[in-house]
């Protein structure tokens, strides 16, 4: 990508945006040792990412579903941090 500001989001996942951050999670699987995009369905773990620009995402957490991917994105959005990130 030539744009820092176009944000290539892995097939299924859902964008949220607070001003210049961005933030990226969706349903994951193992398949042979890599982490894949896949079906709600389907879903071993819900992956979460922050956008690091230059075509990168980088991991922020794994957690359990949806909702606690949702909260994990706002928290990140938001800059909370949490008592052990002190």
């Amino acid at each position: 990508m030539s744009n820092d500001n176009e944000l290539a989001v892995p097939a299924g996942d859902k964008l949220v945006t607070l001003g210049d951050r961005s933030v990226s999670y969706g349903p994951r699987q193992e398949f042979d040792g890599s982490v894949e995009p896949c079906a709600p369905m389907a879903a071993q773990f819900w992956g979460v990412y922050r956008w690091a620009g230059k075509d990168r995402w980088w991991w922020i957490a794994d957690v359990a579903d949806e909702d606690t991917a949702r909260v994990v994105a706002a928290a990140y959005l938001l800059n909370v941090k949490p008592d052990w990130a002190h």
